[in-house]
This record gives structure tokens, sequence and C-alpha cells, in this order.
């Protein structure tokens, strides 16, 4: 395994993710438990970890070229997005794109992976899930729409997953005079 370049817990614990420098990412599974020795003072935490997955993104187009290192992970129940994993190629400038995947978690990388193409640097990206409620029960919710909402230096995108595009159109003209530079997470509900 190489040096990870960025961590995130999943949504699905107990698990988490880890961003390699080789571009590739990998999902650990962890069990952590305490001796059970009494005589133990204090108590000896054992943490024992697998891979339960290894993903390279863009190695089916590309299976022989290096890959740019995974920069930032997010994930939700039914997503993983993330930056980095383009090949380094000398014909292609990818340090030059802005670039966010998708891959749907539980299915084969090829099938389900998305990219998204961004005309700015990426500042943040966080997932929104509209809920809606079953008519069997009020109480039971379901989670049928989920969402991206991108912030980039110059524009604010909202992109659809399962449409596969933005649900509205980006900014025409930047949101403020100078460039973003950091977003805070926040709770919506839509």
């Amino acid at each position: 395994m190489s040096e990870f370049t960025h961590f995130t817990i999943s949504a699905e614990l107990p698990k988490f993710w880890l961003g390699h420098i080789d571009g590739t990412i990998s999902e650990v599974e962890y069990n952590a438990f305490y001796s059970e020795n009494p005589s133990d003072d204090p108590q000896k935490l054992t943490i024992e970890t697998k891979i339960s997955r290894q993903i390279s993104p863009f190695n089916e187009n590309f299976p022989n070229d290096s890959k740019k290192q995974i920069d930032k992970i997010l994930n939700n129940d039914q997503f993983i997005a993330f930056q980095g994993g383009l090949p380094k190629n000398d014909n292609i400038d990818y340090d030059d794109m802005h670039v966010i995947s998708f891959e749907r978690i539980g299915s084969g990388m090829s099938s389900q992976m998305d990219t998204v193409l961004l005309s700015s640097k990426i500042i943040s990206y966080h997932f929104l899930e509209e809920e809606q409620t079953t008519k069997e029960s009020d109480h039971q919710k379901e989670k049928n729409s989920v969402f991206v909402l991108i912030l980039t230096e110059q524009e604010m995108i909202v992109y659809d997953l399962n449409q596969k595009k933005q649900v509205k159109p980006p900014y025409l003209q930047s949101l403020a005079y100078s460039q973003i530079t950091e977003v805070n997470a926040a709770y919506f509900h839509l």
C-alpha cells in the first residue's frame, strides 16, 4: 500500500477511505477492541484493519499510466466522490483540469463512474440528499435523490448524481469580486 494523502470516515461504519499518492483509493474495514486480560492496566486497545476494496480510477482507459494523487474523498451511503486519480500523461496536462469523479458504492468501477469537468479550481463539495416520506407511514423516509453542491472559485453548481446533470446552470459571473477560499458545511433541507 502506498503513502496516503487523504482520509475520511465511511458512512458505513466500521470502515474508512484512504486516498493514496499513486491515485488509488482503499476502503478499509477496522475492528477495535480492548484486551480481555484483567491484569492489563490500563487495558490495551487493539485495532485490526483489512482492505476490503481497492479502486483504481481510470485504470480501464489508461492501464499503464501512473496516476495523480487523490486529493479529497467524500462519501455518503450511496456514492463516493473524489478529486484526483487522473492519469499522468505527457500529451494532456491534467493538472490544469478541475475534475470531480463519482462512483456508486457497491458497483463496478467502469459501469457506474461519472466525472465532472469544471471551469475553475474546486474549493469544496458536499452531498445533499432529498428524502421523501413513503405513503405507508409518515415516519419512514426514503432517500430518492442525491445531489452534490460543488463550490469553485468562480461558481456554485448543484449536480444531480442520479440524472448525471447539473440541476441549474452555473452563475454567469463570480459570486464575489474576490475568489472564494472556504466554505463551511451546512444542513440543507430540500
